[in-house]
């Protein structure tokens, strides 16, 4: 690419009436007495807007870009010129250059009939070898232009000459081909901020579009894995994994993330370099790609589940199901989070924004503004931890990180020697037994778990809730399998009887499973029961030899989980379990402590959870029979509380 690569061609798009506002608006502000250079001054809409104009996506990411000064002073013209004509505009905020957060440069933010509009200057980056924070001068379109992710964000529309502007001579041949590239060579470009990596990833998983071969092929490049690792925020990289997971594609994202490594860079190695701070990385680099992950079928990979559950979701669990959605979802203002220390005020403006204009909200990077506040059982949310899950499946039978002393503490950084303790100490665990008591206690937690938790909560820096649902969700999947392996039978195709019919199903005492144990399943997995059961079903029908028909393979495993998927849920449905999470003991603890024998102590809550194992299995009793169930069985159900107390005391050591 050369700076003579120019391609200029007429802007044939229809700009909507509110963006013809704009557009006048602003060239008037240009054209007027506030500004000193009229003739010298280009304004130019860059980036996303201009991709999605072209495509004919509607976008309300409107960014302004100015040749000859900082986007600050010409948005002080704009809103004196506003004002001088009595126009409706906001006050100017300025947010500072914070590159943690991909704000390389001030941008100033003002909002114009309604949108939000951000202005900056044209700018050249420059960077060091260790470091994606560049030194920053005024530079030319061109400059610009070369110095972003990839050339169909590269694009301008000039406002003055109505005119699409391509100075990589690539973006518009790109952007009609279908084709994901960089501007420069992918090498330069993926050093020199290794977050475009990722975004790169995610706009070829959103648009469908193909990532061009010598671009995709530095994706897979340890060099750039290891800027990745050492050069990029671990919310940033957060950031982007959930915007992959909300758009209409998150089985594509899965499938460059697992097929370039870069799945096992952020999901595993940045979990190794947290723990193991005194190793080269060369070495633990090495590790995590000889290291096996078996947490999947094999020849399963997190790309084919996630498109399966998507699609089994679609007609089994949110028939409201809408690609893309997730994100779209403006969050209730319920809760405030905190403000981190040294973050920018982008977050409060965006929020701003998209109370203002929920209909179009512009594309966010704070994790505040991205993850909405739904109840647990929503569906947005449930295809969202679904997605997680799924991509997170092959890790969860690692073992877990030993925890490494932050700053100050006078604990001993961990070394090859404690990460090989941990590691041997995690291999000695036996799994845990499936939960077929008698009286429903659940098993202690998978080691494995912790990981999972650690790297959502502490690698990626999505918040606590989404790793303690995710968490749940694996969890319960070793505890539907024995519950599946009475539907599995030698055909289970959608015409085949099923091997075993709902209605003979035991519903009493000695049976293999009784009422109350499949009650105590759906409340261990809490509001995303079903989730972590469709997610068992397809481990459970993948075929053994994989997908080798490709397409007409996928659909005959999933016309198989379908079918498997329907009678579960018709016998839950049946047995009237659906909402069993959600049910509440008929006797509270102060009437169990009034009966004799029994008083007030932590034995209670074990005691309440035995209760509801019996009103599962009775569903029709009263609290008078339940008053009754409890005072004869008391000497056997205090033995079974005492021991769940001791195993919960152990698990929790």
């Amino acid at each position: 690419m050369s700076a003579n690569s120019l391609i200029t061609v007429p802007a044939e798009f229809t700009l909507a009436p509110r963006e013809a506002r704009l557009v006048t608006l602003l060239e008037h502000a240009r054209q007027s007495t506030f500004n000193r250079d009229p003739d010298g001054t280009i304004l130019r809409f860059a980036g996303g807007w201009v991709r999605d104009k072209l495509l004919g996506i509607q976008s309300n990411d409107i960014d302004v870009v100015i040749n000859n000064m900082s986007g600050e002073d010409f948005a002080k013209i704009v809103t004196a010129y506003c004002q001088a004509n009595e126009l409706d505009i906001s006050s100017t905020a300025v947010i500072k250059m914070n590159p943690e957060q991909s704000k390389h440069l001030e941008t100033a933010t003002v909002r114009i009939f309604g949108n939000w509009v951000d202005f900056v200057n044209l700018r050249s980056e420059l960077y060091a070898e260790n470091s994606r924070i560049p030194t920053i001068t005024i530079g030319t379109p061109f400059e610009d232009a070369s110095r972003r992710d990839i050339t169909i964000n590269s694009l301008f529309f000039n406002l003055r000459d109505k005119t699409i502007e391509d100075f990589t001579g690539r973006g518009l041949f790109d952007l009609e081909a279908k084709l994901i590239r960089t501007p420069l060579d992918p090498l330069v470009t993926f050093t020199d901020d290794p977050l475009r990596m990722l975004r790169t990833i995610r706009f070829a998983s959103r648009l469908s579009f193909t990532i061009e071969p010598e671009t995709a092929s530095f994706l897979a490049d340890p060099s750039c894995h290891a800027a990745l690792s050492q050069k990029i925020s671990k919310e940033r990289i957060g950031i982007e994994v959930h915007k992959m997971l909300c758009d209409p594609h998150p089985e594509l994202a899965a499938q460059y993330l697992d097929k370039t490594g870069l799945l096992r860079v952020i999901a595993v190695l940045a979990g190794e370099l947290a723990a193991n701070p005194g190793l080269p990385f060369d070495r633990l680099y090495q590790d995590t790609f000889a290291r096996p992950l078996d947490g999947l079928p094999e020849n399963m990979t997190p790309s084919d589940l996630i498109l399966a559950f998507k699609n089994i979701s679609a007609a089994n669990l949110v028939p409201q199901h809408q690609p893309g959605f997730v994100s779209r979802v403006p969050p209730p203002a319920e809760s405030k989070p905190k403000k981190a220390k040294g973050a920018s005020n982008e977050p409060k403006r965006a929020a701003a924004a998209a109370a203002a204009n929920p209909s179009l909200p512009k594309d966010q990077d704070s994790l505040a503004d991205l993850i909405p506040n739904l109840p647990e059982d929503a569906p947005q949310r449930c295809l969202y931890i679904g997605y997680l899950a799924a991509m997170l499946l092959p890790i969860r039978n690692l073992p877990p990180l030993p925890i490494v002393p932050t700053t100050g503490s006078a604990a001993t950084p961990a070394t090859e020697a404690t990460a090989a303790a941990a590691a041997a100490a995690a291999a000695s665990m036996s799994p845990p037994a499936p939960a077929t008591s008698k009286f429903g206690i659940a098993p202690v937690l998978p080691a494995s778990i912790s990981r999972t938790n650690r790297v959502i909560r502490d690698l990626l820096k999505l918040p606590h809730r989404d790793a303690n649902s995710v968490c749940v969700v694996i969890r319960s999947i070793p505890l539907w399998e024995p519950y599946l392996a009475r539907f599995v039978g030698p055909d289970t195709s959608p015409d085949a009887a099923p091997s075993v019919a709902c209605h003979d199903l035991p519903s009493t005492a000695g049976g293999d499973l009784v009422r109350h144990e499949l009650g105590e399943r759906i409340r261990a997995a809490g509001p995303l029961w079903h989730v972590s059961l469709q997610l068992t079903i397809l481990l459970a029908t993948f075929p053994a030899a994989g997908l080798p028909g490709g397409q007409a393979d996928h659909d005959a495993w999933l016309a198989t989980a379908r079918a498997l998927a329907q009678r579960a849920f018709s016998h839950i449905s049946q047995l009237g379990l659906e909402e069993a999470h959600l049910f509440r003991p008929l006797l509270n603890g102060h009437q169990i402590a009034s009966i004799p024998g029994i008083r007030m102590g932590p034995l209670i809550g074990h005691l309440l959870n035995l209760l509801m194992g019996w009103q599962l299995e009775h569903p029709n009793a009263t609290a008078d029979q339940a008053h009754e169930w409890l005072t004869a069985s008391l000497p056997e159900l205090l033995l079974v509380a005492e021991r769940a107390r001791e195993m919960a005391a152990v698990a929790k050591k």
